[in-house]
């Protein structure tokens, strides 16, 4: 089983996604987080997707802390 990303971790996927024109696959962003924060296995496609969906909700608590 993998590890939770941090509020933090969330955010900088949140970023990456938005750091080009067209952004990046959810797989793609799924491998780049696994070699960004060195995770056993990349996050699910689910996953990255529940993060991107969620991004207000990350920005509020990335505030917040």
């Amino acid at each position: 089983k993998g590890k939770w990303l941090t509020i933090a971790q969330k955010w900088q996927v949140i970023e990456e996604h938005g750091r080009t024109q067209p952004p990046p696959s959810l797989a793609d962003l799924a491998r780049w987080s696994q070699a960004k924060f060195k995770l056993s296995q990349p996050p699910s496609r689910a996953t990255i997707a529940n993060i991107l969906r969620g991004a207000s909700a990350v920005k509020s608590k990335l505030d917040s802390a």
